[in-house]
Parts: C-alpha cells; structure tokens; sequence
C-alpha cells in the first residue's frame, strides 16, 4: 500500500529557496533539480521506512528520518496509522543541524 506524501510549508519553502539559488547559475539545472527532487520526494510513498534516523530526534514523540539526495536531506517523519509521510524540512546537507523548532 502507497503512503500518501504531504510536504509542509517549511519543506516548500526550502525547495523554493534551493531553486531560486540554482536558477541564478542555471535555469535548465535548478528546472532538471526540481523535477529530481520531486521524484525523490514520492518515492517516499514506497518504503518510507528506508530512510535514516536523524541524529537530531527531539524526544517530541515522533521519530524522524532523512533521505539524502545529492547535496540535500529530506527529512520527514512516517505516521504507520495514517499510512502517510510528512516531509518536514528539504535542505542543504553542508548547513548545520535542524533544531527542535525547525521540525515543528
């Protein structure tokens, strides 16, 4: 069975971000990373549970995991009794850990 992948407003925020910074190198790149990015982001409807625990889990309740693709981490978290992912954040691996606040 699928999961359904919702992505929050801070994880569309940071792919916009990530976006407008390759666009100002190159329009066909940042077109080729978002269209990747996307895909790599529903193939998290199969097999969420493949990705990594993150060393930032919060102790909130939930566990998170990141899946790395290139230079970023896509870090979400798996409801089983909702049978859905929720991408919390999409960012740079090179910036520094997510704080507790950037996974609310």
């Amino acid at each position: 069975m699928a999961y359904k992948v919702v992505l929050t407003d801070p994880a569309a925020a940071d792919i916009d971000e990530a976006v407008t910074f390759i666009e100002s190198y190159s329009v066909a790149a940042s077109a080729n990373w978002l269209e990747t990015i996307q895909e790599a982001i529903e193939s998290l409807s199969e097999m969420p549970s493949r990705g990594a625990f993150i060393r930032e889990n919060t102790g909130q309740g939930f566990e998170y995991r990141h899946l790395i693709y290139k230079n970023h981490r896509i870090v979400y978290r798996v409801d089983e009794a909702a049978q859905s992912v929720l991408v919390v954040r999409v960012y740079h691996s090179a910036r520094t850990l997510l704080r507790t606040q950037d996974m609310e």
